[in-house]
């Protein structure tokens, strides 16, 4: 995976491990998502939304380790790991 590296410490996500909900708390860093990837250690990648440019529920999905991608609108990635109880 190509990413690059996320400048900005603000950057922070909660809830982890999680039941439902994951939010990301990007608001301090003024930065805007254009798009989130959520895939399994697998690689296999699921179907999920965004709301509020800040958080995505993992409702219906299984237990185990996930992991989300979110780029932002100025080009850079952020790549975290989640953990779903």
């Amino acid at each position: 995976m190509n990413l690059k590296k996320q400048r900005n410490a603000n950057t922070v996500y909660n809830l982890n491990p999680s039941d439902n909900i994951v939010k990301f708390n990007i608001n301090k860093s003024n930065l805007e998502i254009e798009h989130v990837e959520l895939f399994d250690i697998s690689g296999k990648i699921f179907k999920t939304k965004l709301y509020n440019n800040n958080f995505i529920s993992l409702k219906g999905f299984e237990t185990g380790i996930y992991f989300v991608r979110l780029t932002f609108k100025i080009g850079n990635s952020l790549l975290k790991r989640i953990v779903k109880k």
